[in-house]
This record gives structure tokens, C-alpha cells and sequence, in this order.
């Protein structure tokens, strides 16, 4: 198996990348709605 590109190590880094996806997902949830209004008409 081939490792990713960056492979984080160690709990703390585990827990700071979670963290940071949580904030990131609630950041993409509050403004969804307005993301998803500047579509190009396809």
C-alpha cells in the first residue's frame, strides 16, 4: 500500500486535523446556501 503524500504522526497531529475538519465543515455549512447561488447557469 502506498502511503499519502502527507501522512500525518502522533495523536496530537490526529486530533489538531480533526479539528480542523470540523471546522471546516461547519465554515462549508454556514455558507453553503451562498456558495452553491454563485453556479454559472449550465
Amino acid at each position: 500500500m502506498k502511503p499519502p503524500l502527507r501522512l500525518p504522526f502522533g495523536t496530537d497531529t490526529l486530533k489538531a486535523l480533526a479539528e480542523k475538519n470540523a471546522h471546516v465543515t461547519a465554515q462549508t455549512q454556514t455558507w453553503k446556501a451562498l456558495s452553491a447561488s454563485t453556479d454559472f447557469p449550465a
